[in-house]
């Protein structure tokens, strides 16, 4: 991450995109590190934040994250809540308001089994 105080531009490549479902199915992803690391971006007074893939975006794109990863926990806690698998979960729960992000259909089901590992093993 970089940032450009005089231009308030913000660099932040491979932990936060626009408006994309992330690659988040890691060997030790910790899924509390990656939300603080997003929630700190906001402290930081940038207008513009360009990301490693993808188009530029403003505060407000990192806020959709947020709310994605915030809709994500408690999604997958529901469905652990309701006795499903690991298997059964990534299967089964959909977030349709961010069915529209990129990689959706390919990545999101990688982001269920993430969180409810990381949920499991709390």
């Amino acid at each position: 991450m970089a940032f450009v105080p005089d231009q308030r531009v913000l660099f932040a490549v491979d932990f936060v995109s626009n408006d994309r479902v992330g690659y988040r199915d890691l060997p030790g992803w910790l899924f509390d590190d990656l939300y603080v690391a997003l929630d700190r971006l906001m402290e930081i007074p940038f207008e513009t934040v360009v990301f490693g893939h993808g188009p530029v975006g403003d505060r407000s794109t990192i806020e959709r994250q947020l709310a994605y990863y915030a809709d994500l926990r408690d999604a997958v806690q529901e469905a652990i809540d309701q006795g499903l698998t690991e298997e059964e979960a990534m299967e089964q729960v959909r977030l349709d308001d961010y069915a529209h992000w990129g990689q959706y259909e390919t990545w999101f089901p990688m982001n269920v089994g993430a969180v409810y590992r990381w949920l499991a093993s709390r």
